[in-house]
């Protein structure tokens, strides 16, 4: 994605370098854990692994999100993503995932 003068883009695109990477989410897994529990009772466990594709998920999420917003501002001519581009875009994301 193209925004003014920086270029978001990996690596692995085939795109080259990257002038600068988008920042990744990074969450605790404890914080990712006390959410999930509070939908369960006690008496459920999360294992290890449901935590890790859990967390996987949320970062694939948040990532595209962040992406389709940046689109989105891209498109209105604003060089800044604002809430306003997040609420257009999350509609369809949630339909998508």
């Amino acid at each position: 994605v193209h925004r003014g003068s920086r270029r978001f883009m990996s690596d692995s695109d085939g795109g080259g370098p990257a002038v600068q990477q988008a920042p990744t989410l990074k969450m605790r897994d404890e914080v990712l854990k006390q959410i999930l529990a509070s939908g369960f009772n006690e008496e459920h466990r999360i294992a290890p692994e449901a935590l890790s594709l859990t967390s996987s998920l949320i970062r694939a999420f948040a990532a595209e999100a962040a992406h389709r917003a940046a689109r989105e501002a891209e498109s209105c001519g604003s060089d800044e993503v604002t809430p306003e581009h997040l609420e257009r875009v999350l509609p369809q994301l949630l339909l998508d995932f």
